[in-house]
């Protein structure tokens, strides 16, 4: 801290992190500022103050935030302490001077061999991913059009595939490029990348040999419950490691990852979020579909389809309506109709609604005479307490165990479960491409 222009040098690094600083950086910021200032002004040479003004002056510059821009604050750092490193270098020693050229020689090498290393690596690495990848798909594309055993023959290989590109990246040779900051994660993050790829495959695979969904169906129809219970443990031990996998490559995320490789690891972290929440509605299914299914006894479901053709606040007014019941897994469809098949404005003795128990918006729609209005509100709470309670009273039985509405789109998908289903008199077989079409404006006009 003896000269002028080292002086301003604690002055530049405080001014740097008082602006681009967080809340504490910018307090530590503001410190080093005013002390480099009294030195400058009392001309004074003070290597204790100089030694604790550079301590307070790095750790504030390590908690730099702004800009956002990835690695500009790295870069404004390194720019904010050049002219330590260089008063440093100027009033050392000649010995430490040279211990210095050496390190830095020594550490310019490692960039250089880290580099070449790095190159060499994506270089030959590059075919072997994309077979991964390849592998991985075409095991995918193979569920349930070939017999388990292929299915996971494909997932091993691809396993393998991922597991040698990972092997390799731990490879002896790379340890300098893992010890470069710039090379470093990239290599780090397509290592993670490869062990997850493989690991994943596995569970793929080890999945493929505890579920067939072909068991699933009983011979005398319907679901076999026993079955799908079993389902449960490595469905949920596969959600498991999808939301483990999210971790992991969230823990070696770096902003140091070059453009093309960010770009394709954000792809693959958002189709590994959409595998993992398609995932957790597998398990929530497994979990709670015997429940559903009547696996505690029968249970009695109301199904009510809508068609925005003509519009109600839940999405569109009440067309059709199905009872449905549920007994061990065995779905039996009770009955089917419209609206007028349970009431209508000529119906002498309508079913009641419990006073002040619905909103007056829905009151007025008048349910117990028009059950098309039984979706005038937008929330299916409220349309499954009133389904429940005018339903049961137009057909006698027990409550409802649930209340399921179902609009042309939701229909449609189901078609693709289902099959075609023709339409009697229309000439018309409805599929999965033309049913939304035909529901919402086709019939009409047939």
């Amino acid at each position: 801290a003896g000269s002028r222009a080292r002086r301003w040098t604690f002055i530049w690094t405080g001014a740097v992190a008082v602006a681009c600083g967080s809340l504490g950086a910018r307090a530590a910021g503001t410190v080093v500022v005013l002390g480099g200032a009294t030195l400058l002004l009392l001309h004074r040479r003070n290597r204790i103050a100089g030694a604790a003004l550079g301590d307070v002056a790095g750790l504030a510059l390590l908690d730099l935030r702004w800009p956002e821009t990835p690695l500009a604050t790295a870069g404004l750092a390194a720019l904010a302490v050049a002219p330590l490193w260089i008063t440093a270098a100027r009033n050392s020693r000649r010995r430490t001077r040279r211990w210095i050229a050496i390190g830095a020689t020594v550490a310019g090498v490692l960039v250089l061999v880290g580099v070449a290393g790095t190159v060499a690596f994506g270089l030959q690495q590059r075919q072997a991913v994309a077979a991964a990848i390849s592998r991985t798909r075409e095991a995918v594309d193979a569920v349930g059009d070939e017999e388990p055993t292929q299915v996971r023959a494909r997932f091993a290989s691809a396993s393998a595939s991922f597991d040698a590109v990972a092997t390799d990246a731990d490879a002896w040779w790379l340890m300098p490029a893992r010890a470069v900051p710039a090379l470093g994660p990239n290599l780090e993050q397509v290592r993670v990348a490869a062990r997850s790829g493989a690991h994943l495959s596995k569970v793929a695979a080890d999945l493929t040999s505890s579920i067939d969904q072909d068991r699933l169906r009983r011979a005398d129809g319907g679901i076999d419950l026993a079955v799908m219970a079993s389902m449960q443990a490595p469905v949920a031990e596969a959600t498991n490691e999808l939301r483990l996998t999210e971790r992991e490559l969230s823990d070696v995320d770096s902003d140091w990852l070059v453009g093309p490789l960010a770009d394709r690891m954000a792809e693959f972290r958002s189709q590994l979020g959409r595998t993992r929440r398609s995932a957790e509605v597998a398990q929530l299914a497994v979990e709670r579909a015997p429940d559903l299914l009547g696996a505690a006894g029968p249970r009695r479901y109301l199904l009510l389809l809508g068609n925005p053709a003509e519009l109600r606040d839940i999405g569109g007014h009440l067309g059709n309506w199905a009872e449905i019941r549920a007994d061990n897994g065995v779905l039996r469809l009770v009955e089917v109709g419209i609206p007028p098949d349970l009431a209508s404005a000529q119906t002498v003795h309508p079913p009641t609604m419990t006073p002040g128990a619905y909103p007056q918006s829905l009151v007025e729609m008048r349910p117990q005479y028009y059950p098309q209005n039984w979706g005038a509100t937008p929330d299916l709470d409220t349309v499954a307490r009133l389904s429940n309670e005018l339903y049961t009273q137009l057909r006698p039985g027990p409550p409802l165990d649930g209340v399921l509405y179902a609009d042309p789109s939701a229909f449609a998908a189901l078609l693709e479960i289902t099959g075609p289903v023709p339409v009697p008199t229309t000439g018309v077989t409805l599929t999965a491409d033309n049913a939304e079409d035909f529901l919402t404006k086709g019939q009409f006009a047939a």
